[in-house]
C-alpha cells in the first residue's frame, strides 16, 4: 500500500467501524425485544387467571408488569439513536412491539371493555420516555398487535362460560363481531403482511364465542334455576360446527 493509497483506506476502515457499530447495535435492540416478547406474554398469562383469581389484585399487577415493560421499550432509544435508524431496525423490534400491543390491549379490555387505540398506546410509551417520539408505533405493528387480541378474548370468554358469567361471554361476542368487522374492512387494503390469515383466525375464534354463547342462552332458558357453565370442550367442539351454521 503506497503512502497515496492511506486516505482510501481510512475511510473504508471508518466504514466498517460504522458498519460494526450499526450491526452491533441492532441485535441488542433485537435480544432486547426478545424479552419485551417474553415478558408481555408472561404479562397476558397473569391477565387470563382475572377470570377465577382476586381480579383487581392481579390487573394491578398486570398494569405493574406493563410498565416494566414500557421501560425496557424505552432502552430501545440507546440503541437507536435516529428516526432513520429506527426503519433500519424495525425488522428486529417488531415483534417485541406487537405483544407489547396485544398485553396492552388486554389489560384495556379487561378494564374499559373497549379497544385501546394506537395513540393511547403511543401516550403511554411517552410518558414513560420522552425519546420515544423517534420510534413511535407504527400502524403496522398496533394492527397485528390488535388481531391476537381476539385469541386472548376469547380465552378470557373461555373462562367466564367455565364460572356461569354469561354477562362475561356476551360482551366478549359483542366486542368480537365489532372488532373482526372493521378487520375484515381493512382486509382488502393487502398492506399489512400475513392479514388475511391473521383474520381468518379471529374469524373462528369469533364464532367459537358466538356458538358458546348461544348454549349458554339455551341453558338460560331451559333450566333458569340451575348454575349456569359451559366446560372448554364445547368451545373447541364449536369449530366442529361452523359448516352447520353456514360458516366457512
Amino acid at each position: 500500500m503506497t503512502g497515496a493509497d492511506a486516505p482510501l483506506v481510512a475511510v473504508f476502515a471508518a466504514y466498517a467501524d460504522r458498519i460494526d457499530d450499526l450491526n452491533a447495535r441492532r441485535e441488542s435492540a433485537r435480544v432486547l425485544s426478545r424479552d419485551v416478547t417474553k415478558d408481555s406474554k408472561n404479562t397476558i398469562f397473569l391477565l387470563h387467571r382475572a377470570t377465577t383469581g382476586d381480579r383487581d389484585k392481579l390487573l394491578r399487577q398486570g398494569a405493574t408488569k406493563l410498565e416494566t415493560i414500557r421501560g425496557k421499550i424505552a432502552k430501545w432509544t440507546e440503541y437507536i439513536v435516529s428516526e432513520k435508524e429506527y426503519h433500519q431496525f424495525l425488522y428486529s423490534i417488531s415483534p417485541g412491539f406487537q405483544e407489547y400491543v396485544e398485553a396492552e390491549a388486554f389489560l384495556h379490555y379487561l378494564n374499559h371493555g373497549t379497544l385501546v387505540t394506537k395513540d393511547e398506546i403511543q401516550l403511554g410509551l411517552l410518558r414513560c420516555n420522552a425519546d420515544l417520539v423517534r420510534i413511535s408505533l407504527t400502524t403496522h405493528d398496533y394492527l397485528l398487535g390488535i388481531a391476537d387480541l381476539s385469541g386472548e378474548v376469547m380465552r378470557f370468554a373461555v373462562g367466564c362460560a367455565s364460572s356461569g358469567n354469561f354477562d362475561g361471554v356476551k360482551h366478549a361476542c359483542v366486542f368480537m363481531r365489532k372488532l373482526l368487522a372493521k378487520c375484515e374492512y381493512l382486509s382488502g387494503m393487502g398492506r399489512v403482511k400475513d392479514w388475511p390469515g391473521k383474520v381468518e383466525v379471529m374469524r373462528s375464534s369469533t364464532i367459537k364465542v358466538e356458538i358458546a354463547l348461544y348454549k349458554l342462552y339455551l341453558q338460560k332458558l331451559e333450566f333458569p334455576d340451575r348454575p349456569l357453565t359451559l366446560s372448554s370442550d364445547a368451545f373447541e367442539r364449536s369449530s366442529d360446527q361452523r359448516e352447520s351454521i353456514g360458516c366457512t
